[in-house]
């Protein structure tokens, strides 16, 4: 099995199209994402969607914790 684990990618499309390439023809079998795939760039519906079709593993990052208000930033 082949397996590839990404991360921070931020919602930038862009990086992740070159990953998506991996997995459509068949190098990888499985995505294991760990983490922050929103925020910064300007594709988060994008990315979010991607990795469900796919049924990636994932991991919330801070990112997301601060998304779903799990995570209260420190303001200092």
């Amino acid at each position: 099995m082949k397996i590839i684990f990404i991360s921070d990618i931020h919602s930038n499309w862009n990086y992740l199209s070159q990953i998506k390439g991996l997995k459509e023809e068949e190098i990888a079998d499985k995505i294991y994402f760990l983490g922050d795939a929103i925020g910064y760039y300007d594709e988060p519906n994008k990315t979010l969607d991607w990795l469900q079709d796919i049924s990636a593993i994932c991991i919330k990052g801070n990112l997301e914790k601060y998304f779903l208000d799990q995570l209260i930033k420190n303001k200092n």
